[in-house]
């Protein structure tokens, strides 16, 4: 079961989050604004799981291009089957950047 807002251990880390969100604001001057200010109990350990994906032994990471945030090295998903799919698919795929000599062919999938 997932702790609530009535949970001691919540509550004391929601207020750490205040304490922080405050500390940014006055501290370093980051915008008076509602951000970080609520939060929502999801029902599950993590809000989103990220994929990434490089040929081994390459440093380049294999890359997204999205029209709405530009290109980005990793894809988000709010549902872990679909993002373990991603990766299962990935694994079984060449990662691999023609341009760059120094990739080898195999690919690791890192989650």
């Amino acid at each position: 079961m997932a702790p609530t807002a009535s949970d001691p251990r919540r509550r004391q880390q929601l207020a750490e989050a205040r304490a922080i969100r405050d500390f940014a604001r006055r501290e370093l001057g980051l915008p008076d604004n509602d951000s970080y200010r609520a939060c929502a109990d999801l029902g599950r350990p993590h809000m989103v799981w990220h994929v990434f994906a490089a040929p081994e032994c390459c440093l380049h990471a294999k890359r997204w291009c999205l029209l709405e945030v530009a290109c980005v090295s990793y894809r988000g998903y709010c549902d872990r089957r679909d993002a373990e799919q991603l990766a299962a698919k990935l694994r079984h795929q060449e990662v691999t950047r023609p341009s760059s000599a120094a990739c080898l062919r195999h690919s690791r999938v890192f989650r």
